[in-house]
């Protein structure tokens, strides 16, 4: 939750001596195919090795009261063992949709990572400490209704940190909106944050 469950998972996994490699994996999540492949290596302290990639299109990422995420994924993760893996990529985001109020908004907390942008943090090793270098970006994705603003958002952002302590840098600009006050209206014809 709130991402949903992982569906029809199908597939081929070679495993020989400490070392496995994935032929094939198939598996639906909100209806839309993901596909998995790679190799990873392991011993008694963790991964010694991996390479394995994962791949989705239009696929929902957020399903919650406020936010409607969706995307396409082009994932890897990799190690050699002398650091931990990292997750790196390409996030495309598309026919999004956010109804917040800014109540919401406002009680972002800097100190704790799953109460700031990007709104996560695993904390539970190994996962934990694994390093994050995941491009994020969408022209026009997002539609915005609020009480207090209604707008497309794009987004051009760099997912860097660790899964416990995830950053999102970068830049999220309004495209076009309208800020909604009780006495009128103000149009926005760009805004960046």
């Amino acid at each position: 939750d709130p991402v949903g469950p992982v569906r029809d998972i199908s597939g081929r996994i070679e495993f020989n001596d400490r070392q496995a490699e994935i032929k094939s994996f198939h598996a639906t999540m909100g209806g839309q195919p993901l596909v998995a492949g790679g190799t990873a290596a392991w011993n008694s302290g963790g991964l010694t090795n991996a390479d394995v990639f994962l791949r989705a299109k239009n696929l929902s990422l957020v399903r919650s009261l406020n936010l409607f995420l969706r995307g396409d994924l082009d994932l890897r993760i990799t190690t050699d063992g002398t650091t931990p893996p990292t997750i790196s990529g390409d996030l495309l985001l598309s026919n999004s949709l956010l109804f917040q109020d800014l109540t919401q908004l406002v009680s972002i907390d800097l100190k704790q990572p799953e109460r700031r942008p990007p709104f996560f943090s695993v904390s539970d090793p190994p996962l934990a400490d694994w390093q994050l270098d995941v491009r994020v970006r969408g022209q026009k994705f997002l539609r915005v209704l609020s009480p207090v603003f209604k707008g497309e958002v794009s987004s051009g952002l760099q997912l860097t940190g660790t899964l416990k302590e995830p950053l999102a840098l970068g830049e999220v600009s309004i495209d076009k909106g309208q800020m909604l006050f009780p006495f009128g209206s103000l149009d926005v014809t760009h805004g960046t944050i």
